[in-house]
């Protein structure tokens, strides 16, 4: 005759059943019709966004690499002829916006232009140099290439080289 059951096993399986039940935000834990709450989640953590912001590369990445503020005018120009931009220049004087927009500076030649010639303060003039860098699309394949050809040819001078003369 096999040994009856003890009572001790029976009391262990409710007990932990009634552990289970009681226990908040466990795995067993789910909401009307079968499908899980999401309070599981955010107790293991399983959210993208906690895992985006505990992994340490991304944390210290800065948003725009190259400040485009701190840039010295000449270069915001360049940048601006270069690409051809269809954006007015800055003044080279960080106050002459100040002086040109009140009174009579609004009559200057400098403010009197058309609305799109007229100059803008050196901070829109980097705003819309940020936005034209950050749009232009990369090819890898001319990025390579260029890189390549640098390389290769990094201290030859160009030359041009002609048949000799004949006499």
């Amino acid at each position: 005759m096999p040994p009856a059951a003890s009572k001790r096993a029976a009391e262990d399986t409710q007990s932990l059943k009634e552990k289970l039940h009681n226990l908040p935000n466990t795995s067993t834990s789910t909401a009307r019709g079968g499908r899980r709450n999401g309070a599981n989640n955010a107790i293991n953590g399983s959210h993208l966004k906690d895992v985006m912001s505990s992994n340490g590369d991304n944390a210290n990445e800065p948003e725009y690499p190259t400040n485009w503020e701190t840039q010295p005018s000449s270069v915001l120009h360049a940048y601006r002829r270069a690409y051809r931009m269809d954006t007015a220049t800055a003044y080279k004087n960080p106050l002459s916006h100040v002086v040109l927009n009140q009174g009579i500076g609004k009559m200057s030649p400098t403010s009197a232009r058309p609305r799109g010639k007229r100059r803008v303060e050196k901070r829109d003039l980097a705003t819309e140099v940020r936005k034209h860098f950050n749009a232009q699309a990369v090819s890898e394949t001319n990025c390579i290439i260029e890189l390549i050809y640098k390389t290769k040819h990094q201290d030859s001078e160009f030359r041009v080289r002609f048949a000799p003369q004949r006499r």
